[in-house]
């Protein structure tokens, strides 16, 4: 079965580029609110939740594209060859000087709404972690 594109959009409650992308492209941003642990290794980036000594699952992400100060675009391993991947862009809204976050992911049609939760989720911790 085929993945479907899915797009989400979040206000967020800054209006600091450097900050915003900081918690978007580095493994010390990530790590706020995406994963537990977040290994930056160039163009790959493993991604691990739950604690490395007990159970845990470890995914590997190449980095496809990097604009600053803009958006990261990343393909999990297991998508390589595929035209599956996963984005989040920044962009500053010229009403109100504040960021939102665009969201472009890919699941399995039953999996869509599993997918906005756990999207969601991520937000709310980054809210929670930074602030923003």
């Amino acid at each position: 079965m085929k993945k479907e594109k899915i797009y989400l959009e979040y206000d967020l409650n800054s209006k600091s580029e450097r900050i915003l992308w900081s918690l978007i492209s580095t493994a010390e941003g990530l790590q706020k609110w995406i994963a537990d642990d977040v290994d930056d290794q160039g163009d790959i980036m493993e991604f691990t939740w739950g604690e490395l000594h007990r159970e845990h699952e470890t995914r590997v992400a190449n980095i496809l594209k990097r604009v600053k100060n803009k958006l990261i675009r990343l393909q999990w391993e297991d998508d390589a060859d595929t035209d599956f991947y996963w984005q989040m862009e920044i962009e500053k809204s010229d009403l109100t000087g504040y960021y939102t976050m665009k969201v472009t992911d890919h699941a399995l049609p039953e999996d869509l709404d599993t997918l906005r939760d756990i999207w969601d989720n991520n937000l709310e911790q980054l809210h929670r972690t930074s602030g923003v």
